[in-house]
């Protein structure tokens, strides 16, 4: 892929190259690592560790999901963390992806939930 972008002026030039400077130093990947929060490892490329402070911030977040699902009426569901490659050929993001020579396993990292929760509504399929 190539990618591109011009500006018809150097003073947007300048602005963007700012923003995009201004943006990098509130970069969160960057940010967690410098506080200790955790760390990635190429044995799970795509997915933290979290350490005991990122930890307890990932814990109060998802406690705070879980009360908001109960206030606003919906349930809780959890998807397995592996799946076959077949998930990921079948929405169309297998090119997307290194192949994971783990018995054409793939590892999810979060990121692509929705696919995944689509297979549970496969069992509570009825015709109209």
């Amino acid at each position: 892929r190539v990618y591109g972008i011009s500006f018809p002026e150097a003073k947007m030039l300048k602005e963007w190259l700012h923003r995009r400077e201004e943006a990098a130093k509130r970069d969160h990947r960057r940010i967690g690592q410098d506080q200790d929060l955790f760390f990635f490892h190429e044995l799970s490329p795509g997915s933290c560790f979290f350490l005991p402070g990122g930890a307890h911030i990932y814990n109060k977040l998802v406690e705070f999901l879980r009360e908001e699902y109960s206030r606003r009426g919906y349930q809780e569901v959890i998807t397995p963390n592996l799946y076959k490659s077949d998930l990921f050929v079948t929405s169309g993001h297998w090119d997307h992806y290194e192949v994971c020579s783990l018995f054409d396993l793939f590892v999810t990292s979060g990121h692509w939930d929705h696919y995944e929760v689509c297979s549970l509504f496969d069992l509570f399929v009825t015709s109209g």
